[in-house]
C-alpha cells in the first residue's frame, strides 16, 4: 500500500469519526489541487454518523487573486466533483476557505477557528456525539485496533462501545417467539410495539452508556433484526387481518426514540422498561415461556417465578434490590410483567469469581455413603458453612439424586441427609410378605414389574420434598446453586434424560437431552424418576413428558454431563474444583483359569453382575480424568469412594450401619479429605480489578482485590479471617506475604 494511499485511510477512516475540523494550508493553486486529488482517494463513507467540516487556511499566491476564498472553494469542490462525481459535502458537512498573509495576526486565525469550533461543538452535541474524554480514548483506541479491517469497513461508533457487550445473536429468535403469542395485528401495535421498543432501549442504554442518537442507535443495532422478526411475525395467521412488516418495525422504532426524551428528562433507563411493562400489567396472564425472558426479550431466562413466568439473570440484577453489604444477593417482591407477589431471592456468583461442580454416584442403599464422606469434608472445613454453598452446580444418579435434592433443594445438613436417607431406604425397600419364599420376588418382580410397590418410596418423597416444583426450589435460588438430576427413558434406544432447577441455554447436548418443558415437574416426581431402579420399582410416567427410569443403568457417574453443562453456561472456562463422591467401589477380581458353574455363573447371576457393575462410577471418573491428563486438565478433581469387596444389594437396608462404620475407618478416603477441605476453602475468595491494567513495557500491571464470596453479617466471617491468618497466597506460583 502506498504511503499517499496510507495517509487516505489514516484520516478518512481512523481519524475520521474523531476529528471536528480537518485543516489544511495551501500556498497555491497546485498545492489546493495535491489535497482535493488526495481527499478523492479516500474510501467512500457510505452515510457516516459524523462528517467533520473542512478549513483550508490560503497563504502567497492564493492572495494574488481578487476573491480568493471563492477562487480556492470553486477549484477545490470541482476538483473533487471531476474525480469522484461526488460533491464535496460527502466529505465534510462544511468547509471554510480563510485567506491569511504573513502579517496576518494569529489571534486571527484563533478568533476564526473558536468561532468554528462552537459551530461544530454544537452539532456534535446534537448528533449525539459529543463524547466524554473517556469515551473518546476508548473508542479511539478500540478504532486503533481494528485499523488493519478500516479500509472494508469504516468504524461503527455505536457498534464499537457495544463490542463488550455485543446485542444477542438469539435476539430476532426472542422477538419472534414474543409475538407469536399475540393474535391480533393491533395487540402488536399497541401492546408488542412498545413492550419490544423499551426493552431495546434498555439493552442498550446501559449506565454510563454514551447517549448516541436514538435514530443512529436502531439503525446501526436493532432495525435488521426488527425488520427480520416482524416479517417472521406479520406473516402468521391472525385474527383481524394483517399487518405490514414495515408498519410494526417503524413503530417499534418510534417509540423507541421517544423513550429517549425521557432518559433526557432525567427518567433512569431502567424505569422506562418497567413502567411500559406495569402499563400492560394485564396482558401477561396467559403469555408465559421459559423460551424467553419477556421481561427484556433479549436473554433465555434462567429462573421461574411463583406466578408462572420465568426471569433471566440479567434482569434480576437490572430491576432487583440487593444491599451494599451483599451486593450479589438480589431480591424482587413483584413479577415485573404482571405485579404479583413473588418475593424472589437469587444469589448471582460474582462474575470474576470461580465455580465448583459436585458429583453423587448412585447405587440403592449405598446412598449413604456420600453424607458420610461429605460430612467429613465439612468436619474439616471447620467453619459454620452447610458444605452445599461451596458449590455452584451438583448432579446425582439414583440414589444420589436423592441425597443432591435433600441438600440442594431442601437445604438440609449432611448429617440430617444421611439420617434421612435411612429412614426413606427403610420404608421403600419394606420386604413384601413374600419376602421369605425363595424366588418368589423375581417371580413378583416379572408379574408386577417391581419387587417393591411405588406406594410407599411415594408417600415418603412426597413427605421428604412437598408439592414444590423442581423449578420454583427457593434453597437453592438463595445459595445460587443449579441442580441437574438424570432420569432415563423406558423406550428402545432408551436416552437419558436431565431435570435442572434452571432454565440452560439453548446450545444443543450430546448424549442426552435437557428437558426444559418439565418445568411444572414436581421435585419428588424428579426424585421418584431417578430412583425408579430397574427390577426394584416401576418406571414413572410424567403427563406430557413420558415415562421415566432410574439413569444409572446409562450412567452412574454424571460427571461428563456435569462438564458438559458447566461448558454449556460458562464457555471454554473450567471450574475452579470437581469433587466426584462415590457410593463404593469393587476391586478388580483376578482372572480365574477355571470353567464357569452351572449355577453360580449361571445367566441370571451373570447377569446380576453386569448390572451391578453398570454401577461403577469408578469407571467414568477413569474415562473422564484421563482424558483430562492428556489435555492438561487434571487440576482441581478430585474422587472421594469406598472400597466395598463385597457390595450389598441395592435394597440390603440391613447393611447401611456397616457402610457408614467403613467411611470412619478408611484411612485413605480420611487422607484425602484435608486436600480437597482446603480447595474448597480457596473457592470462598476471587480477584477483582480496582482499576484498568497498565501496561509496563511488555507487562501489564494490574491492581485489585482479593474479596469473598461470604458478605454482609454473614456468621462464618470471624472464622473464615481467623483461618486466612494461617494461609498463603501464591501469585504465579510464588508465596506472597
Amino acid at each position: 500500500m502506498s504511503d499517499t494511499r496510507s495517509q487516505g485511510l489514516l484520516f478518512s477512516r481512523l481519524l475520521y469519526p474523531f476529528v471536528d475540523i480537518f485543516c489544511f494550508y495551501s500556498y497555491g493553486p497546485s498545492d489546493l489541487t495535491k489535497i482535493a486529488r488526495w481527499i478523492a482517494t479516500w474510501p467512500s463513507q457510505n452515510g457516516p454518523l459524523w462528517r467533520p467540516s473542512l478549513m483550508v487556511l490560503l497563504c502567497e499566491k492564493h492572495l494574488l487573486q481578487p476573491d480568493a476564498a471563492a477562487v480556492a472553494e470553486h477549484l477545490f469542490t470541482s476538483t473533487i466533483t471531476t474525480l469522484t462525481t461526488k460533491p464535496l459535502d460527502c466529505y465534510f458537512t462544511d468547509s471554510w476557505f480563510l485567506p491569511t498573509t504573513d502579517s496576518s495576526s494569529s489571534a486571527l486565525i484563533q478568533a476564526g477557528f473558536r468561532e468554528h469550533l462552537s459551530v461544530v461543538r454544537l452539532r456534535r452535541r446534537e448528533s449525539g456525539l459529543l463524547l466524554s474524554v473517556e469515551h473518546t480514548n476508548t473508542l479511539f483506541e478500540r478504532a486503533f485496533e481494528s485499523a488493519g479491517t478500516l479500509y472494508y469497513q469504516p468504524i461503527d461508533l455505536i457498534r464499537s462501545a457495544r463490542r463488550d457487550i455485543p446485542v444477542s445473536t438469539e435476539l430476532t429468535d426472542h422477538l419472534v417467539h414474543f409475538m407469536s403469542h399475540i393474535t391480533s395485528p393491533k395487540d402488536l401495535i399497541s401492546f408488542a410495539s412498545p413492550i419490544i421498543a423499551s426493552s431495546l432501549f434498555c439493552d442498550h442504554y446501559l449506565p454510563d452508556m454514551h447517549l448516541f442518537n436514538p435514530h443512529d442507535v436502531f439503525q446501526s443495532l436493532y432495525r435488521n433484526v426488527c425488520v427480520e422478526a416482524c416479517k417472521q411475525a406479520t406473516t402468521a395467521d391472525r385474527n383481524e387481518g394483517h399487518l405490514l412488516p414495515s408498519g410494526l418495525s417503524s413503530s417499534i422504532a418510534r417509540r423507541f426514540s421517544s423513550f429517549f426524551n425521557r432518559l433526557k428528562q432525567g427518567e433512569s433507563s431502567k424505569c422506562i422498561p418497567k413502567s411500559v411493562l406495569i402499563d400492560h400489567a394485564d396482558r401477561w396472564a396467559n403469555i408465559k415461556s421459559y423460551r424467553t425472558c419477556f421481561s427484556c426479550l433479549t436473554q433465555t431466562p434462567r429462573h421461574k417465578l411463583s406466578c408462572g413466568h420465568w426471569i433471566c439473570e440479567t434482569c434480576v440484577q437490572i430491576f432487583g434490590v440487593s444491599e451494599p453489604a451483599d451486593p450479589y444477593l438480589f431480591s424482587l417482591k413483584h413479577c415485573l410483567l404482571d405485579g404479583d407477589v413473588i418475593d424472589l431471592i437469587v444469589r448471582i456468583r460474582p462474575p470474576t469469581a470461580g465455580h465448583s461442580i459436585l458429583c453423587v454416584d448412585g447405587g440403592g442403599v449405598r446412598g449413604i455413603i456420600p453424607p458420610a464422606i461429605l460430612a467429613q469434608v465439612q468436619q474439616q472445613l471447620d467453619l459454620p458453612i452447610p458444605i452445599q454453598e461451596f458449590f455452584t452446580l451438583a448432579y446425582g444418579v439414583s440414589a444420589g439424586a436423592l441425597i443432591v435434592l435433600a441438600m440442594f433443594a431442601n437445604g438440609w445438613s449432611v448429617e440430617r441427609c444421611g439420617d434421612e436417607f435411612q429412614e426413606l431406604a427403610k420404608v421403600a425397600f419394606r420386604p413384601p410378605s413374600t419376602v421369605s419364599v425363595p424366588g418368589v420376588n423375581w417371580i413378583r418382580a416379572i408379574l408386577s414389574d417391581s419387587i417393591y410397590s411405588e406406594d410407599d418410596i411415594e408417600i415418603a418423597l412426597r413427605s421428604v420434598f412437598g408439592e414444590t416444583a423442581f423449578t420454583e426450589t427457593a434453597y437453592a435460588q438463595r445459595i445460587g446453586a443449579k441442580i441437574g438430576i438424570p432420569a432415563a427413558t423406558i423406550d428402545h434406544p432408551s436416552s437419558l434424560c436431565l431435570f435442572t432447577n434452571y432454565n440452560s441455554s439453548n446450545q444443543e447436548r450430546r448424549g442426552y437431552r435437557v428437558l426444559a418443558e418439565a418445568e411444572n415437574i414436581k421435585t419428588w416426581e424428579v426424585g421418584r424418576s431417578a430412583s425408579a431402579a430397574l427390577l426394584y420399582f416401576p418406571a414413572k410416567y410424567l403427563a406430557g413428558l413420558g415415562t421415566f427410569q432410574d439413569a444409572g443403568v446409562l450412567a452412574n457417574n454424571l460427571l461428563t454431563i456435569a462438564l458438559a453443562e458447566f461448558a454449556a453456561t460458562h464457555g471454554k472456562a473450567q471450574p475452579d474444583l470437581v469433587l466426584n463422591v462415590g457410593t463404593g467401589t469393587s476391586p478388580n477380581a483376578p482372572l480365574k483359569d477355571e470353567v464357569s458353574k452351572f449355577i453360580t455363573d449361571s445367566w441370571i447371576v451373570r447377569l446380576k453382575r453386569a448390572y451391578m457393575s453398570l454401577m461403577q462410577g469408578r469407571r467414568i471418573w477413569d474415562d473422564v480424568t484421563s482424558a483430562d491428563v492428556h489435555a492438561g486438565r487434571n487440576c482441581g478433581r478430585y474422587r472421594l469412594d469406598l472400597t466395598v469387596a463385597n457390595p450389598p444389594a441395592i435394597d440390603d437396608a440391613a447393611s447401611m450401619p456397616v457402610l457408614l462404620s467403613m467411611v470412619y475407618r478408611d484411612d485413605i478416603l480420611l487422607g484425602a479429605v484435608p486436600e480437597i477441605a482446603c480447595h474448597l476453602f480457596a473457592t470462598l475468595f476471587y480477584f477483582e480489578l480496582t482499576a484498568l491494567p497498565q501496561k509496563s513495557g511488555s507487562n501489564l500491571c494490574v491492581k485489585g482485590s482479593i474479596l469473598c464470596t461470604r458478605k454482609g453479617r454473614d456468621a462464618a466471617l470471624p472464622k473464615i479471617a481467623k483461618k486466612l491468618l494461617r494461609s498463603k497466597v501464591y501469585v504465579n506460583g510464588k508465596s506472597s506475604p
